[in-house]
């Protein structure tokens, strides 16, 4: 009797000890499990940073180039046409260095609807207006840069593309503070040029009226200011000459004595 209740309680014991085993193998399995899904995703969202941070350069670097040759050719400050042709030149490298950069991905090779609809209307932007809207979309667009390259370079998983976020960066901000700098210059000028063509105070306008100066023996009597002086001699060759009116003269002599009544 005792022996068979020994005999029992090993068999209770294998078992519970097997059960055991069992449930940290699966323990086991379900932590690798979950490991391989967390990798999977965190690889999947290193992925699509990196796609996405590709399309948003490619498309920078392009509108950087269009609207810049529109500018090349249409501003008119020399500063401007000289901010642009470096706009060109520098962003046809950038793009040359991020398509060596990201052989894997597709790159986008013409505008989307937003850069259209910008070049669109910098094309059709009269003269007057035509640098300051350059100037201001310019800026726009390197703020949006830095930040993009910025947050890349901090946390690229692709090691190539890290390394041109990195060395592109420096560029991006020395172009956002040379348009910040002509644009402050440039509005500098406009005020500049506006107060100087104003009248300066103190001085009243002139009048349309004809203007009358009284001389001993005559009034010369200039015309009012953007038409012609009236000659009354046709024969004169100067018809600018001011016409001379003679003024009534009085003589004590002529005037006769009064007839006491």
């Amino acid at each position: 009797m005792l022996k068979a209740l020994g005999m029992v309680s090993v068999i209770a014991l294998i078992g519970c000890t097997d059960t055991d085993a069992n449930r940290s193998v699966d323990r086991a399995e379900n932590v690798r499990a979950t490991d391989a899904r967390t990798a999977d995703t965190g690889s999947m969202n290193a992925n699509r940073q990196t796609e996405e941070f590709v399309r948003k350069a490619a498309l920078g670097n392009l509108a950087e180039i269009q609207t810049s040759e529109i500018a090349e050719t249409r501003a008119i400050n020399p500063e401007v046409k000289e901010f642009a042709r470096m706009m060109v030149k520098d962003h046809t490298a950038s793009l040359e260095k991020l398509r060596a950069a990201s052989s894997a991905y597709q790159l986008p090779t013409a505008a989307d609807q937003s850069l259209q609809e910008d070049v669109n209307a910098l094309r059709n932007a009269d003269a007057d207006s035509f640098d300051r809207k350059y100037l201001d979309m310019q800026e726009k667009m390197h703020e949006r840069a830095v930040e993009l390259f910025e947050t890349y370079a901090e946390d690229g998983a692709d090691p190539s593309l890290d390394l041109y976020a990195q060395s592109t960066l420096p560029t991006i901000r020395k172009h956002l503070a040379e348009v910040r700098r002509i644009r402050t210059e440039s509005a500098r000028g406009a005020t500049l040029m506006g107060i100087e063509s104003m009248e300066p105070r103190g001085v009243e306008p002139r009048s349309d009226a004809a203007e009358t100066d009284v001389t001993q023996g005559g009034a010369i009597i200039m015309p009012p200011p953007g038409t012609e002086p009236v000659n009354p001699d046709p024969s004169e060759n100067n018809p600018n000459e001011p016409v001379t009116v003679p003024l009534p003269t009085t003589d004590p002599d002529s005037v006769p004595e009064r007839q006491p009544n």
